[in-house]
């Protein structure tokens, strides 16, 4: 149809897909292709998107040089236009491609920027949620002012009616009788022409108002579905993790499109960190929750250099409690996580692990044995705080190490729609411990599947699974 900006568009996405694929010689091939088109036809906002993508696929090339013009032309060219969206990513791109140079203190200016934009634009979605309770609650009001007037008009109409009736009934007779119910038959034609053009003009209102709402919840939508992908790029990556681990397997289910579960993992010299954490909350609320506690994982291991898996959690529970219930605030809550810390020698196979509220089991030679933590969570919770308590274990090859948040363990199902409690799960785990982990994910998610059955997940759902 010699449609152009469809033409850039549809080079841009085979640009995405050959990304995500890893050609990234075929990606930079369509990116170019759309960038051109859109040169021509003075696309800004397009051109600042091909700038973007191809930063991202220079920075994956490691040609860092041509990764850094892009990405600055993009970020100009994104102020120019006034693109929040777009200045956001751009930062991001800049941080990524800082982090693997080494230049740290550019990575976290840029990702302090990119913080910035990405609040800014939140704050905006939170205006076009307010608007469009706003416009709900008016629609609603204006729907029950009208019913009562509609109301009023009809009992008018019929106590008139009778009254008519009355009068006339006692004084006409036979002609006059027939007549006046003929007057009688054309009023009521009459006023139900008038209720069927009210009724009409309302039902066009309700359609309009629907498609208003329709496109206000599609906005929201596409937000949360972008926060996932923000989310899960923080989550720890199965490259990363078949890296250090010969077996294991993630089974993650969010009760909503994003989660307040998270699981983490970290190599350093001999050591293999990981963590599985469930937050104050599930959803948004949740998945923020679970960004400021990978993000201050990472800070307390890369730049605080804390090995012990206690004082980890120390230092998670002290910063934790800075950021979200600061001496003072107006709204101080009890936000925090629980979690279970491990940190593995992956030379002598010891464990020494912390745990808040949070148990975790390893099966040895058919025993699943039980390993306890702090009953306290990382967060707000007494005003005298007390250390974690570091514990360790010799493990030896073949043991199972299973951690679960509470997300499996609450959901109710079953012929009595009862909570699966860990009573059931800890009977459940040595009957499936003969498979391999990727049978034993599959395992358990049918499991969680057919016990839930037709009602509700209740929470979200992270169990892992790592065979030494």
């Amino acid at each position: 149809m010699g449609d152009k900006q469809g033409i850039a568009d549809s080079f841009h996405n085979l640009g995405n897909i050959y990304g995500l694929q890893c050609n990234y010689q075929e990606a930079l091939k369509n990116y170019f292709a759309s960038l051109k088109i859109r040169v021509d036809i003075g696309d800004k906002q397009g051109i600042a998107s091909s700038f973007f993508n191809l930063g991202g696929v220079y920075t994956k090339l490691k040609k860092y040089k041509e990764a850094q013009d892009y990405l600055n032309r993009a970020l100009i060219l994104s102020k120019e236009i006034g693109s929040k969206e777009n200045s956001k990513e751009s930062y991001y791109g800049l941080a990524e491609l800082d982090s693997i140079q080494g230049k740290w203190k550019a990575a976290y200016l840029h990702h302090k920027l990119f913080i910035i934009y990405r609040d800014s634009i939140d704050n905006d979605e939170t205006q076009k949620k307010i608007l469009q309770s706003t416009l709900t609650n008016d629609f609603e009001k204006k729907e029950l002012e009208t019913k009562a007037i509609q109301d009023k008009k009809d009992a008018l109409a019929t106590a008139e009616s009778k009254k008519q009736k009355m009068i006339r009934n006692s004084f006409i007779a036979g002609f006059v009788l027939m007549l006046f119910f003929g007057i009688i038959i054309v009023r009521e034609n009459r006023q139900k022409r008038k209720a069927n053009d009210q009724l009409r003009k309302k039902n066009k209102l309700i359609a309009e108002q629907k498609i208003v709402l329709e496109e206000k919840n599609k906005n929201i939508y596409d937000s949360v579905s972008y926060a996932k992908r923000i989310q899960n790029s923080f989550l720890t990556s199965e490259v990363y993790i078949k890296r250090h681990l010969p077996e294991y397997f993630i089974l993650y289910k969010p009760r909503d499109i994003v989660s307040g579960d998270f699981y983490w993992m970290h190599q350093q010299d001999d050591y293999l960190y990981f963590c599985i954490a469930d937050c104050t909350g599930h959803g948004i609320p949740g998945a923020f929750m679970s960004l400021i506690g990978m993000g201050i994982l990472n800070e307390i291991i890369y730049s605080k250099q804390i090995k012990e898996t206690n004082k980890i959690l120390d230092e998670l529970r002290r910063i934790v409690i800075l950021a979200v219930n600061p001496e003072g605030a107006l709204e101080e809550g009890k936000d925090g996580m629980d979690l279970v810390l491990g940190r593995l020698n992956l030379r002598t196979k010891e464990l020494q692990y912390s745990a808040a509220n949070n148990s975790f089991y390893v099966y040895r030679n058919g025993i699943l044995m039980k390993h306890k933590p702090d009953k306290m969570p990382v967060g707000k919770y007494t005003e005298i705080e007390k250390p974690f308590t570091p514990h360790t274990i010799q493990l030896e090859t073949g043991d199972i190490i299973y951690a679960s948040t509470d997300g499996f363990l609450d959901q109710f199902g079953g012929p009595k729609r009862k909570k699966f409690m860990s009573k059931r799960f800890e009977e459940y785990i040595p009957s499936i411990t003969h498979k391999s982990l990727d049978e034993q994910k599959e395992i358990l998610e049918k499991e969680f599947i057919d016990w839930k059955g037709n009602l509700e997940q209740v929470d979200d759902v992270t169990v892992i699974g790592i065979r030494i």
